[in-house]
């Protein structure tokens, strides 16, 4: 058998999402891919990957990527690509736990893989677990196999939903990817909106459903899901479940830590593979303890490991202490620090209104302050770490707690952990039990009131959907666990488009966000510890840190600025702004602008809640128009006939195991050479690599 092979391009630059990035297109009627549209398609991921893109043709089937390199350990291999001419790869892939998928595999296939980068290790998988390959993976992953012999697209998206995965169906076209904006410039794809979507953002700053986009073409794939198209037909499966583990117990309170100082340092280790690193670094908890546990495993790992912090500070406009402390963190570590200074960024700046055109609209009021600080940290390295994670694994309100012990007849237990409550905080805890003995009658309500800014015909057209309801979804298993409210809010709605847009502006700056507090073994494991003592007031962490940080960041509180700086901009505006002139006109199809407070009366607020969103929403409309950029002329893997492909490598036999080497792809010809031989199709023989004219 052949290698069926490939055409290319070197790309012009669009606004994008998310890294590596990846598309995949079938016409499920048969008729072959136009290579214009699946060129055109790769240009719009080559923001994101500037190293390489190439889009492989096959008949009706189109896979692209662009490629980001992060990895020195394992180098990534151009995709995309196949191990045995028959699963073809594109994707963006990082695994955890290598070593143990990397034994798996080798007792599977009796083949060398330790030193096979991670696409390569997943094709591994696929070929000997086929769909079940997602059973074995942990990461960050999102990806889309075409397997020729079964004619089936098969696309995968992470546990936890770190890396994003949208499709369409329109027509008989089948299209999918990481990026959102390469979808919407297929031609089929339409620009309307999603009325719900659009509701849901101006009331909550978020989409609700798990699927939906703001474009009404456009679904995503949810966490945990894989789709799989086959035979005409496509479905979307859940693959995997966070249940709770056994319950954790140690005889000895420093186990705890130590094992949690194991998770985090093998999470740091699987989240570098690179001699150097960026780090967002604020003075609290989390983030300095990721900091501490970076530079020693990268140090370890690699003498000249150069790890460097970047954080947002206001000197001016409110007081605010984590400069200080974030600088004796870094100073404790021996690493430079770069501040972004917060208090030059005007709100809505005219300068700046680019910064809006995300794939998506976002809750950020100053997104130029944000995309600073990543091109910053992009400077140094194409990895940074981030400390999200604890606030919401380790959240714990004491409130509930006590009622599951009250409801249960557990009056001891509830008394013990009120004094051990007591003995962490040296005060007793906020009870408010009538409130909350309410709420479990019935009497009491989280419904957050639709906006009423919002013009009447799309209230009675859109369902109200409530956070607090999705939370809940899928927490069946957690129903009657201690930590209930903390699972709940980590599969929400908050979280699940956290990661969306954090991949998306963090692409655009050609960075890679990594946060191993979010890896499934250090989850699982604050999970299942617990939570009195340890979840309270971060108290695990406070432990850890009292080896790896100064005394006054280990004691510091969680503190918050002691004003919302988004209001202080608006009171000290050096120019009037009213909805009437201000508000985007495609906004005012949703938006009563009548109704939209002034910026006098948000001026005497202490918090803008959702009074911003239709701004925001319609400066986003102004800056994101269709990506449709006309095709340029590069390299293009191209074969029309399944039958006709390059040999599959050889390998070497040592030891009696087979030693893993990574198949080298073939370029026929450019696009140019090609369309012009074959009248706008491709060619699968084999030729010379021609300059670019």
């Amino acid at each position: 058998m052949r290698h069926r092979l490939a055409v290319y391009k070197e790309i012009s630059l669009g606004r994008q999402g998310s890294v590596s990035g990846f598309v995949a297109v079938v016409n499920t009627d048969g008729v072959p891919i136009d290579v214009d549209v699946a060129a055109r398609m790769t240009d719009a991921l080559a923001n994101c990957g500037p190293d390489s893109q190439h889009t492989w043709v096959a008949g009706a089937v189109a896979l692209g990527h662009a490629l980001l390199a992060t990895h020195e350990d394992y180098p990534e291999v151009a995709q995309p690509y196949s191990i045995d001419g028959i699963s073809w790869l594109t994707g963006d892939i990082r695994l955890d736990a290598r070593a143990e998928l990397v034994a798996e595999l080798e007792r599977a296939a009796q083949v060398s893989l330790k030193s096979a980068p991670d696409s390569d290790l997943l094709l591994h998988a696929y070929r000997a677990w086929g769909e079940s390959c997602v059973d074995h993976l942990m990461g960050d992953f999102t990806f889309a196999i075409w397997n020729s012999s079964s004619q089936t697209l098969f696309c995968a998206r992470d546990q936890l939903g770190l890396k994003p995965l949208y499709y369409a169906l329109v027509g008989q076209v089948i299209a999918v990817s990481n990026s959102l904006n390469c979808i919407r410039s297929h031609p089929k794809v339409s620009n309307q909106l999603d009325d719900q979507a659009v509701v849901d953002f101006l009331t909550h700053g978020y989409k609700q459903g798990p699927e939906r986009t703001t474009f009404a073409d456009v679904k995503r794939l949810p966490p945990a899901h894989f789709l799989r198209w086959r035979d005409g037909r496509h479905q979307v499966i859940r693959y995997w479940d966070l249940r709770p583990q056994e319950a954790i117990h140690f005889g000895d309170a420093r186990d705890y830590v130590e094992s949690l100082r194991d998770l985090l340092y093998e999470a740091v280790r699987d989240r570098l593979r690179t001699r150097r690193a960026s780090i967002f670094l604020s003075g609290g908890l989390d983030s300095t303890i990721v900091a501490a546990v970076a530079r020693d495993a990268g140090t370890r790992h690699d003498s000249g490991f150069e790890l460097r912090a970047y954080s947002i500070a206001y000197e001016r406009m409110l007081r605010d202490d984590d400069r200080a402390y974030s600088a004796m963190m870094a100073r404790h570590l021996g690493i430079s620090i770069q501040y972004v200074e917060a208090d030059n960024y005007a709100l809505y700046d005219s300068n700046r209104m680019t910064c809006f055109g995300t794939p998506e609209p976002t809750m950020m009021s100053i997104p130029a302050l944000w995309a600073d600080l990543r091109q910053a940290a992009a400077r140094h390295s194409r990895v940074v770490l981030v400390g999200d994670g604890p606030d919401v694994l380790l959240y714990y309100p004491f409130q509930p707690h006590l009622i599951r012990m009250l409801r249960s007849w557990r009056f001891l237990k509830a008394a013990r952990d009120i004094r051990r409550y007591h003995v962490i905080h040296r005060q007793l805890p906020p009870l408010r039990l009538r409130r909350r003995l309410s709420g479990l009658a019935g009497r009491a309500s989280d419904h957050t009131p639709m906006p009423d800014w919002i013009r009447a015909e799309f209230r009675e057209q859109v369902e109200h959907v409530e956070p607090r309801r999705l939370m809940k979804a899928g927490t069946d298993a957690w129903k009657h666990s201690d930590r209930f409210e903390a699972v709940s809010d980590l599969l929400g709605p908050f979280w699940r488009c956290d990661f969306e847009a954090e991949a998306a502006e963090s692409g655009e700056s050609q960075l890679e966000r990594r946060c191993p507090y979010f890896d499934l073994r250090v989850v699982n494991y604050l999970l299942a510890i617990p939570p009195i003592p340890w979840a309270i007031g971060k108290s695990i962490l406070r432990e850890l840190g009292s080896s790896l940080l100064p005394e006054s960041i280990r004691a510091r509180r969680k503190s918050l600025l002691p004003d919302d700086p988004t209001l202080l901009r608006i009171r000290s505006s050096g120019r009037a702004w009213t909805p009437g002139r201000d508000l985007a006109i495609g906004a005012s199809r949703y938006v009563d602008v009548s109704r939209i407070p002034t910026q006098q009366v948000l001026s005497g607020q202490t918090y803008c809640g959702n009074s911003l969103y239709p701004f925001q929403f319609g400066f986003w409309l102004d800056a994101v128009a269709k990506p449709n950029p006309p095709p340029s002329f590069g390299r293009l893997m191209n074969n029309t006939d399944p039958s006709q492909s390059a040999p599959i490598p050889s390998l070497p036999v040592q030891g009696g195991k087979l030693v893993y080497s990574t198949p080298r792809l073939t370029v026929v010809g450019t696009i140019q050479a090609l369309t012009l031989k074959n009248g706008g199709k491709g060619n699968d023989s084999p030729g010379q690599q021609q300059s670019k004219p």
